[in-house]
């Protein structure tokens, strides 16, 4: 999902080079004895800027998907476990597990779950499986066996 530049990142981000055009002079009237080039002034602007934007753009993300989870509608049904997968994958070899289930309709989630909740549950198991579902996001929530 692409974060969007809403007004209020725009005015965070403006009030962040505010603040720190005001920190700046302060600093080279008040603080130092002698004159700041105005090239270390537009470096530092620079700078700070291009960690600002940023950190910004990454929590707005975050937030955007967090409350696209939250707000997924949660759904509870029948299923059997189709399949695992297991693999490793990413820069830092990150564990990755997904297990398909087959819904009674005959369709098929494939959901990505942590490795406890894919150790618990077995090939072939029959269950009752609650999930997330908005657009392209399946979450796992649970899966009771049936006995």
């Amino acid at each position: 999902m692409k974060t969007k530049l809403t007004p209020w990142i725009v005015f965070r981000i403006l009030f962040s080079t505010f603040i720190l055009v005001l920190l700046i002079w302060f600093i080279r009237t008040k603080v130092l004895e002698y004159e700041m080039d105005l090239r270390l002034i537009l470096m530092i602007s620079i700078f700070a800027l291009m960690v600002i934007v940023p950190v910004t753009y990454l929590i707005q993300t975050i937030k955007n998907h967090k409350s696209l989870i939250e707000s997924a509608p949660t759904f509870t049904t029948e299923a059997k476990v189709f399949s695992k997968t297991f693999g490793v994958g990413g820069r830092y070899a990150i564990a990755v597990c997904f297990i398909a289930f087959e819904l009674p309709d005959g369709t098929r989630k494939n959901i990505q779950m942590n490795a406890n909740q894919y150790n618990v549950i077995g090939e072939n198991e029959k269950g009752v499986l609650t999930y997330k579902e908005n657009g392209t996001y399946i979450g796992f929530v649970d899966f009771r066996t049936i006995k």
